[in-house]
């Protein structure tokens, strides 16, 4: 298919370091609901809450429902140019 378009949320740009998913969420005052599925760089990440972010993480936050293999292959490579 085609190459996927960068866009305005496609990528996650931080200064700080040793920032864990909630403050993130905390942060933009968003809530995960419970049964959300956290996966880090394909591998699904139980205490997602507490992940430290790393730099060029692919981070997918899913609510288990749709093809999961679709979803990870979906995240894009954009970080790796900024």
């Amino acid at each position: 298919g085609a190459p996927a378009l960068e866009k305005t949320g496609d990528i996650l740009h931080m200064h700080a370091t040793g920032v864990s998913l909630w403050i993130f969420f905390e942060s933009i005052e968003m809530k995960l609901p419970d049964g959300m599925r956290v996966y880090v760089n394909g591998k699904e990440i139980s205490d997602y809450k507490n992940y430290v972010f790393n730099d060029l993480d692919k981070i997918l936050i899913t609510d288990g429902t749709g093809d999961l293999k679709e979803q990870l292959n979906s995240i894009t490579n954009f970080a790796e140019k900024h």
